[in-house]
C-alpha cells in the first residue's frame, strides 16, 4: 500500500513496565513495555476522521502518549493510555485505551519467564501495567516515536444515503460491536469470495477488498462500502499461510487504476482451509484451532504491517468441508485487531450514488 513521508514524532514523557503475577498473586517478574505505539496512534487519526470537520483532516503536530492511572491505586499503576494528537486553533483530539493494548508484550514478557523456569508453559498469569516518568531529557529523547502522517491522504466521499437506513435495509452478519465503523459488504462480494476458497480448498489464497470512505454530511457518520474484490495473483500460496508479493501489489494497483473510480483498498480476505488442516497430522493449525473462525498470528502481523489504516478490514472465509464456508470480518478497534460485524445489503440495492459525487479531501 502507498504511505506518505510527513514525518511527526510522539513523545514519551513516561517509560512503561509490566509486573507479572501468578494466580495466587506471587509476583514473578517485571518487563519493560517495549510498545508498539503507532496503531494507538493511528486509532486516533482515525476517530479525528470520524468524528471531527472534514477540514482537520490534515496535517497535525507529533502525538502526546499520557498514562491513564488506576482509579482505586492510583500513579504508578495503569487503567490505559491515552493519545493527544495537537491541532492548530483547537484542542486537539484524544482517544483512550485500556491496558488490554499490552497483551501482547505480557505474552512475550511471559514466554521469557517460562525460559527462565519462572512460570511453567500453560499456566495462567496476571499482569499488571505501570508508568514511571522519564529522569531526564535524553531519556524522553530516546522514547521519541517517528510515525508517517496518512491523514492528509484519507479520502471521503459525500453522499445523499444514511447509514442508518442502508444498515435497516441490510442483513447484519458477525460480531456487532457498538464503537465500530459501519462496513457494507455486498453479497456479491462474499459470492465470489467462498467461490475462490471452494476452489482451492487445500491451500490458502486471497485478495484485496477496495470500496470508498463514505459520509452523509447531515450524519457525519463514517462507513465503508467495498465495493470489489480483487483476485491476488503472484502471490505465495501455501496451506498455512498466504504471502503477498511486489508483483501482487503491481497487479492490483494497476486494476485500480484501469477501473478510475477512485476507490480505497480497504482490506483483504483470505482463506483458512480447516477441512484439509484437520486431515493433516503435519500441521500444527489442525491441533490449535478447532473453531471455525480466528485470526493467526501470522494474520494479525500480516494485517499491521500491510492494512495498518484504521479502516482496514479483513474478511477470512473458513472452507470446513463439503462446500461448507464460514465468513467472518476482523478490523482495528482502539489499536487492536479484533472480530467485527459487518452489513450484507440487499441484492437490488442501488449503489449507483457511490462513485460519482465529489471527495472531501484527499
Amino acid at each position: 500500500m502507498e504511505t506518505h513521508t510527513n514525518q511527526h514524532e510522539a513523545e514519551h514523557e513516561y517509560r512503561y513496565v509490566l509486573e507479572l503475577y501468578r494466580e495466587d498473586g506471587e509476583q514473578i517478574g517485571q518487563a519493560i513495555i517495549d510498545a508498539d505505539w503507532e496503531p494507538a496512534i493511528e486509532w486516533t487519526r482515525f476517530e479525528r476522521l470520524r468524528h471531527h470537520d472534514p477540514q482537520t483532516n490534515g496535517a497535525h503536530p507529533g502525538a502526546v502518549i499520557r498514562p491513564v492511572w488506576h482509579t482505586d491505586v492510583g500513579e504508578p499503576y495503569l487503567h490505559g493510555f491515552s493519545v493527544t494528537l495537537p491541532e492548530t486553533g483547537q484542542t486537539g483530539t484524544t482517544a483512550q485505551f485500556p491496558i488490554h493494548y499490552f497483551a501482547r508484550a505480557a505474552q512475550f514478557a511471559s514466554s521469557k519467564l517460562v525460559e527462565m523456569g519462572k512460570l511453567a508453559d500453560g499456566e495462567l498469569f496476571r499482569y499488571l501495567a505501570m508508568a514511571f516518568r522519564c529522569q531526564n531529557a535524553n531519556e524522553t529523547s530516546k522514547n521519541r516515536f517517528a510515525a508517517e502522517d496518512r491523514s492528509a491522504a484519507t479520502a471521503v466521499l459525500t453522499t445523499q444515503a444514511h447509514i442508518d437506513e442502508l444498515r435497516q435495509a441490510s442483513d447484519h452478519r458477525g460480531s456487532p460491536h457498538s464503537g465500530d465503523m459501519p462496513v457494507l459488504v455486498p453479497q456479491s462480494i462474499l459470492d465470489e469470495v467462498s467461490t475462490l476458497t471452494n476452489e482451492t480448498s487445500d491451500r490458502e489464497v486471497g485478495g484485496i477488498l477496495i470500496g470508498h470512505l463514505c459520509r452523509n454530511t447531515e450524519e457525519s457518520q463514517l462507513f465503508a462500502v467495498v465495493t470489489e474484490l480483487i483476485q491476488a495473483r503472484h502471490t505465495v500460496s501455501e496451506s498455512t499461510r498466504l504471502t503477498f508479493t511486489s508483483d501482487t501489489w503491481t497487479d492490483v494497483r494497476a486494476a485500480v487504476d484501469l477501473r478510475k473510480r477512485n476507490e480505497l483498498i480497504l482490506g483483504w480476505y483470505h482463506s483458512h482451509p480447516i477441512a484439509q488442516w484437520r486431515q493433516s497430522t503435519e500441521s500444527d493449525e489442525g491441533e490449535q484451532h478447532k473453531t471455525l473462525d480466528f485470526f493467526s498470528e501470522y494474520d494479525r502481523a500480516l494485517h499491521r504491517t500491510v492494512f495498518a489504516p484504521a479502516y482496514c478490514i479483513a474478511l477470512v472465509a473458513s472452507h470446513l468441508g463439503e462446500n461448507k464456508l464460514s465468513h467472518a470480518l476482523y478490523g482495528w478497534r482502539h489499536g487492536l485487531i479484533q472480530a467485527r460485524g459487518y452489513h450484507v445489503p440487499p441484492e437490488d440495492l442501488d449503489t449507483q450514488w457511490i462513485e460519482d459525487v465529489p471527495h472531501e479531501g484527499g
